[in-house]
Protein backbone atom coordinates (compact mmCIF):
# COMPACT_ATOMS: atom_id res chain seq x y z
CA UNK A 1 0.00 0.00 0.00
CA UNK A 2 1.33 3.44 -0.90
CA UNK A 3 1.32 5.66 2.16
CA UNK A 4 0.38 9.32 2.02
CA UNK A 5 2.30 12.05 3.79
CA UNK A 6 1.12 14.00 6.82
CA UNK A 7 1.92 17.42 8.20
CA UNK A 8 1.14 19.59 11.21
CA UNK A 9 -1.06 22.40 9.88
CA UNK A 10 -1.99 24.58 12.86
CA UNK A 11 -2.43 24.74 16.62
CA UNK A 12 -4.83 26.24 19.13
CA UNK A 13 -4.63 27.03 22.84
CA UNK A 14 -7.08 27.92 25.59
CA UNK A 15 -6.13 28.97 29.12
CA UNK A 16 -8.66 29.37 31.96
CA UNK A 17 -9.50 32.74 33.43
CA UNK A 18 -7.87 32.15 36.82
CA UNK A 19 -4.07 32.06 37.19
CA UNK A 20 -3.02 29.76 40.00
CA UNK A 21 -1.01 32.57 41.62
CA UNK A 22 -4.22 34.54 42.19
CA UNK A 23 -5.87 31.73 44.15
CA UNK A 24 -5.45 30.99 47.83
CA UNK A 25 -2.95 28.18 48.27
CA UNK A 26 -4.22 24.99 49.87
CA UNK A 27 -2.70 24.04 53.20
CA UNK A 28 -2.99 20.28 52.85
CA UNK A 29 -0.48 17.68 51.71
CA UNK A 30 1.24 17.73 48.33
CA UNK A 31 0.90 14.76 46.00
CA UNK A 32 4.56 15.13 44.98
CA UNK A 33 6.40 15.23 48.33
CA UNK A 34 7.65 11.68 47.89
CA UNK A 35 8.59 11.88 44.23
CA UNK A 36 12.29 12.70 44.48
CA UNK A 37 14.67 15.61 44.32
CA UNK A 38 13.98 16.42 40.67
CA UNK A 39 10.26 16.90 41.27
CA UNK A 40 10.16 20.58 42.19
CA UNK A 41 6.75 22.11 42.74
CA UNK A 42 7.22 25.76 41.80
CA UNK A 43 5.39 25.71 38.51
CA UNK A 44 2.92 28.21 37.11
CA UNK A 45 -0.51 27.36 35.87
CA UNK A 46 -4.17 28.23 35.56
CA UNK A 47 -7.14 26.69 37.33
CA UNK A 48 -10.46 26.09 35.52
CA UNK A 49 -12.88 27.02 38.27
CA UNK A 50 -16.43 26.96 36.93
CA UNK A 51 -15.35 26.00 33.39
CA UNK A 52 -16.07 22.78 31.52
CA UNK A 53 -13.58 20.48 29.81
CA UNK A 54 -15.70 20.40 26.65
CA UNK A 55 -15.85 24.20 26.35
CA UNK A 56 -12.09 24.48 26.84
CA UNK A 57 -11.39 21.78 24.25
CA UNK A 58 -13.77 23.35 21.75
CA UNK A 59 -12.13 26.75 22.21
CA UNK A 60 -8.68 25.34 21.46
CA UNK A 61 -9.98 23.32 18.50
CA UNK A 62 -11.80 26.33 17.10
CA UNK A 63 -8.62 28.40 17.15
CA UNK A 64 -6.65 25.68 15.34
CA UNK A 65 -9.31 25.42 12.61
CA UNK A 66 -9.68 29.19 12.26
CA UNK A 67 -5.93 29.69 11.88
CA UNK A 68 -5.87 27.05 9.15
CA UNK A 69 -8.93 28.47 7.41
CA UNK A 70 -10.69 25.10 7.71
CA UNK A 71 -14.45 24.76 7.99
CA UNK A 72 -15.32 22.42 10.90
CA UNK A 73 -17.60 20.51 8.52
CA UNK A 74 -14.52 19.54 6.49
CA UNK A 75 -12.78 17.79 9.40
CA UNK A 76 -12.75 14.02 8.92
CA UNK A 77 -11.74 12.84 12.39
CA UNK A 78 -11.49 14.24 15.91
CA UNK A 79 -9.33 12.51 18.50
CA UNK A 80 -9.72 13.89 22.00
CA UNK A 81 -8.67 13.28 25.58
CA UNK A 82 -9.80 15.20 28.63
CA UNK A 83 -8.59 14.63 32.14
CA UNK A 84 -10.79 14.82 34.11
CA UNK A 85 -13.82 14.53 31.83
CA UNK A 86 -17.23 16.18 31.75
CA UNK A 87 -18.98 13.11 30.34
CA UNK A 88 -18.57 9.34 30.46
CA UNK A 89 -21.44 8.71 28.05
CA UNK A 90 -21.11 10.05 25.46
CA UNK A 91 -17.42 10.83 25.87
CA UNK A 92 -16.12 14.39 25.71
CA UNK A 93 -14.79 13.80 22.18
CA UNK A 94 -18.37 13.64 20.86
CA UNK A 95 -19.40 16.74 22.79
CA UNK A 96 -16.36 18.67 21.52
CA UNK A 97 -17.20 17.69 17.93
CA UNK A 98 -20.76 18.93 18.42
CA UNK A 99 -19.60 22.20 19.98
CA UNK A 100 -17.29 22.79 17.00
CA UNK A 101 -19.97 22.00 14.43
CA UNK A 102 -17.81 19.18 13.03
CA UNK A 103 -20.89 17.33 11.82
CA UNK A 104 -19.02 15.07 9.40
CA UNK A 105 -16.23 14.00 11.74
CA UNK A 106 -15.91 10.70 13.53
CA UNK A 107 -14.96 11.33 17.16
CA UNK A 108 -12.76 9.00 19.22
CA UNK A 109 -11.76 9.36 22.85
CA UNK A 110 -8.15 8.18 23.30
CA UNK A 111 -6.86 8.06 26.86
CA UNK A 112 -3.33 7.03 27.83
CA UNK A 113 -3.17 9.57 30.66
CA UNK A 114 -0.36 12.14 30.31
CA UNK A 115 0.90 10.40 27.16
CA UNK A 116 -2.42 10.80 25.31
CA UNK A 117 -1.22 13.47 22.89
CA UNK A 118 1.61 11.22 21.70
CA UNK A 119 -0.85 8.33 21.30
CA UNK A 120 -3.19 10.48 19.24
CA UNK A 121 -0.33 11.82 17.09
CA UNK A 122 0.61 8.26 16.23
CA UNK A 123 -3.01 7.35 15.46
CA UNK A 124 -3.48 10.49 13.36
CA UNK A 125 -0.41 9.59 11.32
CA UNK A 126 -1.70 6.07 10.76
CA UNK A 127 -5.20 7.18 9.79
CA UNK A 128 -4.04 9.85 7.36
CA UNK A 129 -1.14 7.94 5.81
CA UNK A 130 -3.38 4.91 5.16
CA UNK A 131 -5.92 7.11 3.39
CA UNK A 132 -8.78 6.61 5.87
CA UNK A 133 -9.16 10.36 6.37
CA UNK A 134 -7.55 13.51 5.01
CA UNK A 135 -7.58 15.46 8.28
CA UNK A 136 -7.46 14.81 12.01
CA UNK A 137 -8.02 17.36 14.76
CA UNK A 138 -6.33 16.30 18.00
CA UNK A 139 -7.68 17.94 21.17
CA UNK A 140 -6.24 17.66 24.68
CA UNK A 141 -7.77 19.13 27.82
CA UNK A 142 -6.28 19.26 31.30
CA UNK A 143 -9.02 19.77 33.87
CA UNK A 144 -7.28 18.17 36.79
CA UNK A 145 -5.95 21.05 38.91
CA UNK A 146 -9.49 21.65 40.18
CA UNK A 147 -11.01 18.18 39.73
CA UNK A 148 -8.37 15.59 40.60
CA UNK A 149 -7.73 16.68 44.19
CA UNK A 150 -9.89 17.81 47.11
CA UNK A 151 -9.72 21.55 47.81
CA UNK A 152 -7.70 20.93 50.99
CA UNK A 153 -4.82 19.41 48.99
CA UNK A 154 -1.98 21.39 47.48
CA UNK A 155 -2.15 21.17 43.66
CA UNK A 156 1.60 21.76 43.37
CA UNK A 157 2.55 22.49 39.73
CA UNK A 158 -0.67 21.10 38.22
CA UNK A 159 -2.42 23.38 35.75
CA UNK A 160 -5.56 23.41 33.61
CA UNK A 161 -5.94 24.31 29.95
CA UNK A 162 -6.61 22.97 26.46
CA UNK A 163 -4.64 22.65 23.23
CA UNK A 164 -5.40 21.38 19.74
CA UNK A 165 -3.35 20.40 16.71
CA UNK A 166 -4.69 19.97 13.17
CA UNK A 167 -3.04 17.33 10.98
CA UNK A 168 -3.66 16.96 7.24
CA UNK A 169 -2.49 14.77 4.40
CA UNK A 170 0.47 16.13 2.49
CA UNK A 171 2.65 15.31 -0.50
CA UNK A 172 5.62 15.40 1.87
CA UNK A 173 5.74 13.18 4.94
CA UNK A 174 6.88 14.98 8.09
CA UNK A 175 6.24 12.13 10.54
CA UNK A 176 9.63 10.52 11.20
CA UNK A 177 8.76 7.89 13.78
CA UNK A 178 7.13 6.87 17.05
CA UNK A 179 8.22 4.50 19.83
CA UNK A 180 6.63 3.51 23.11
CA UNK A 181 6.95 1.10 25.97
CA UNK A 182 4.91 0.10 28.97
CA UNK A 183 5.56 -1.29 32.43
CA UNK A 184 2.73 -2.77 34.47
CA UNK A 185 5.12 -2.88 37.40
CA UNK A 186 4.22 0.73 38.12
CA UNK A 187 0.47 0.52 37.49
CA UNK A 188 -0.33 1.94 40.94
CA UNK A 189 2.18 4.81 40.91
CA UNK A 190 -0.56 7.28 40.05
CA UNK A 191 -4.23 6.47 39.81
CA UNK A 192 -7.78 7.75 40.14
CA UNK A 193 -10.53 5.21 40.66
CA UNK A 194 -13.88 5.58 38.96
CA UNK A 195 -16.72 6.96 41.05
CA UNK A 196 -18.97 4.47 39.29
CA UNK A 197 -16.89 1.61 40.67
CA UNK A 198 -16.77 2.92 44.23
CA UNK A 199 -20.11 4.76 44.40
CA UNK A 200 -18.45 7.88 45.79
CA UNK A 201 -16.35 10.82 44.67
CA UNK A 202 -12.75 9.72 44.11
CA UNK A 203 -9.58 11.76 43.76
CA UNK A 204 -6.19 11.13 42.23
CA UNK A 205 -3.68 9.27 44.41
CA UNK A 206 0.12 9.25 44.12
CA UNK A 207 1.75 6.08 45.42
CA UNK A 208 5.28 5.65 43.98
CA UNK A 209 6.20 2.00 43.54
CA UNK A 210 9.65 0.42 44.05
CA UNK A 211 11.86 1.25 41.08
CA UNK A 212 9.55 4.02 39.88
CA UNK A 213 12.18 6.77 39.92
CA UNK A 214 14.74 4.54 38.21
CA UNK A 215 12.15 3.77 35.55
CA UNK A 216 11.66 7.46 34.78
CA UNK A 217 15.34 8.36 35.08
CA UNK A 218 17.04 5.41 33.38
CA UNK A 219 14.51 4.13 30.83
CA UNK A 220 13.71 7.51 29.26
CA UNK A 221 17.09 8.03 27.54
CA UNK A 222 16.89 4.44 26.22
CA UNK A 223 13.48 5.14 24.68
CA UNK A 224 14.68 8.41 23.16
CA UNK A 225 17.73 6.64 21.72
CA UNK A 226 15.40 4.06 20.13
CA UNK A 227 13.32 6.85 18.60
CA UNK A 228 16.36 8.58 17.13
CA UNK A 229 17.53 5.30 15.65
CA UNK A 230 14.11 4.70 14.08
CA UNK A 231 13.92 8.27 12.74
CA UNK A 232 17.55 8.10 11.55
CA UNK A 233 18.51 11.17 13.54
CA UNK A 234 21.52 12.03 15.64
CA UNK A 235 20.90 14.02 18.86
CA UNK A 236 22.66 17.02 17.33
CA UNK A 237 20.20 17.01 14.42
CA UNK A 238 17.20 17.55 16.74
CA UNK A 239 16.33 21.24 16.73
CA UNK A 240 13.81 21.13 19.56
CA UNK A 241 12.90 18.79 22.41
CA UNK A 242 9.35 19.24 23.76
CA UNK A 243 8.79 16.89 26.71
CA UNK A 244 6.01 16.55 29.21
CA UNK A 245 6.75 18.91 32.09
CA UNK A 246 5.92 17.26 35.42
CA UNK A 247 8.61 19.47 36.96
CA UNK A 248 11.54 21.59 35.86
CA UNK A 249 14.41 19.43 37.07
CA UNK A 250 13.44 16.17 35.43
CA UNK A 251 13.02 17.78 31.98
CA UNK A 252 16.61 18.99 32.03
CA UNK A 253 17.80 15.53 33.08
CA UNK A 254 15.86 13.84 30.27
CA UNK A 255 17.27 16.26 27.72
CA UNK A 256 20.86 15.96 28.95
CA UNK A 257 20.76 12.16 29.19
CA UNK A 258 19.38 11.94 25.63
CA UNK A 259 22.31 13.97 24.32
CA UNK A 260 20.25 16.96 23.18
CA UNK A 261 21.76 20.43 23.30
CA UNK A 262 20.75 22.57 26.24
CA UNK A 263 19.26 25.15 23.88
CA UNK A 264 16.93 22.60 22.29
CA UNK A 265 14.79 22.08 25.41
CA UNK A 266 11.56 24.09 25.19
CA UNK A 267 9.13 24.26 28.09
CA UNK A 268 6.70 26.64 29.79
CA UNK A 269 6.78 25.19 33.30
CA UNK A 270 7.00 28.59 35.09
CA UNK A 271 3.96 29.84 33.14
CA UNK A 272 1.62 26.87 32.52
CA UNK A 273 2.86 24.34 35.07
CA UNK A 274 2.14 20.66 34.44
CA UNK A 275 -0.73 20.39 31.96
CA UNK A 276 -0.65 16.61 31.79
CA UNK A 277 -1.23 15.40 28.20
CA UNK A 278 -2.00 18.98 27.15
CA UNK A 279 1.58 20.06 27.88
CA UNK A 280 3.20 19.07 24.57
CA UNK A 281 0.56 20.54 22.20
CA UNK A 282 0.30 23.66 24.40
CA UNK A 283 4.04 24.17 24.12
CA UNK A 284 3.98 23.52 20.38
CA UNK A 285 1.45 26.35 20.12
CA UNK A 286 3.39 28.58 22.50
CA UNK A 287 6.68 28.26 20.62
CA UNK A 288 5.16 28.61 17.15
CA UNK A 289 2.63 31.38 17.86
CA UNK A 290 3.11 33.19 21.18
CA UNK A 291 6.91 33.09 21.41
CA UNK A 292 7.89 31.97 17.89
CA UNK A 293 11.05 29.88 17.92
CA UNK A 294 10.03 26.75 16.02
CA UNK A 295 10.17 27.26 12.25
CA UNK A 296 8.94 25.20 9.33
CA UNK A 297 11.48 22.53 8.53
CA UNK A 298 12.73 22.20 12.11
CA UNK A 299 13.05 18.69 13.54
CA UNK A 300 11.16 18.15 16.81
CA UNK A 301 11.10 15.33 19.34
CA UNK A 302 7.97 15.02 21.50
CA UNK A 303 8.19 12.95 24.67
CA UNK A 304 5.76 12.11 27.45
CA UNK A 305 5.15 9.68 30.26
CA UNK A 306 1.73 8.29 31.10
CA UNK A 307 0.29 6.95 34.35
CA UNK A 308 0.54 3.23 34.23
CA UNK A 309 3.44 3.82 33.51
CA UNK A 310 4.32 4.01 29.84
CA UNK A 311 6.76 6.17 27.86
CA UNK A 312 6.14 7.52 24.37
CA UNK A 313 8.20 9.60 21.96
CA UNK A 314 7.64 10.87 18.41
CA UNK A 315 9.80 12.70 15.89
CA UNK A 316 8.41 15.22 13.39
CA UNK A 317 9.49 17.81 10.91
CA UNK A 318 7.41 20.90 11.62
Amino acid sequence: MDLQGIRIVSTGLYLPRHPKSALRAATGKSIEKEWGELFDREGGGFVARGESAVDMGAAAGREALTKAGVDPRAVGMILAQTGFSDFDLPRDSCAIAKALGAVNASAYFVDTACASFLSMCNLAAGLIRSGQTASVLVVNVAHWASRALPESEDIGPMGDGAAAVLFESSKENTFLGHVETRSDEHISALYARSAFATDKREYMVAAPTPGFREYLYEDVPLLLAALLDKARLRPAEVDWFLPAQPTGGIMHKWSKDAGFSEASLLHTFPVYGNLSATTVPANLHHFTVIEPRIRRGDKIVFFSTGAGFHLKASAWVY
